[in-house]
């Protein structure tokens, strides 16, 4: 596989590595990232007077509440709070993800921060392995903010979009706010486990590896 200068840390993995590794935790990841706005519209009072700042600061709270439940136990999946303080889920000791909201071109929304912009280059960070595959996950909201679009993994280099992964919602339409709750809190838990579909969105040429 060739790279350009600086990318080695971007296109570790192919894109079809990347799915093959997501594959069994599609429900768990959706959940992540269609979750907190549920809750989010649920659970918060005066949201009319939150600041945007504000409320993705409180969505990224409650994206990485639910990725520590979902994932809590799950075999070659660990939630990693490195010293940059990016919170991390780590799959198969290959690929870490990070939680962010993504704008219309899937590409994350925030402050350019030292921290991010090493990420974005694939700089080494304080408690990340160098030898992950790295990639955004998190929600897209509808034009009227009221609702989540999308949820998708992407991969970026210094802002550019190199492909994006669309996940479908679960086809049994079960969205649990926990998975470890029981029927009788009044949540059906039970989860069929139909054959996955994602949808696959290459802006490079490079990503059709």
């Amino acid at each position: 596989m060739l790279f350009r200068s600086g990318e080695s840390q971007v296109l570790r993995l192919s894109r079809n590595q990347v799915i093959q590794i997501i594959e069994p935790h599609l429900d768990s990841l959706y959940r992540i990232g269609a979750v907190p706005f549920q809750r989010y519209q649920a659970e918060y009072p005066n949201r009319e007077i939150h600041l945007p700042r504000t409320r993705a600061c409180i969505l990224w709270d409650l994206m990485v509440t639910q990725a520590r439940l979902e994932f809590r136990g799950i075999r070659g999946t660990q939630i990693l709070d490195p010293p940059s303080g990016i919170t991390l889920l780590i799959l198969e000791d290959q690929i870490a993800v990070r939680f962010k909201k993504l704008d219309e071109d899937s590409l994350p929304r925030n402050y350019p921060t030292e921290a991010a912009k090493d990420w974005h280059r694939g700089e080494d960070l304080p408690g990340i392995p160098s030898s992950l595959q790295r990639l955004s996950m998190g929600y897209r909201l509808n034009r009227l903010q009221a609702a989540v679009e999308n949820v998708l993994i992407s991969n970026t280099l210094a802002g550019r979009l190199l492909y994006d992964i669309i996940l479908e919602a679960p086809a049994d339409g079960a969205i649990l706010f926990d998975r470890n709750r029981s029927d009788s809190e009044g949540i059906d838990t039970q989860r069929q486990q139909p054959q996955r579909r994602v949808r696959i969105r290459p802006s490079e040429e490079q990503a059709e590896m």
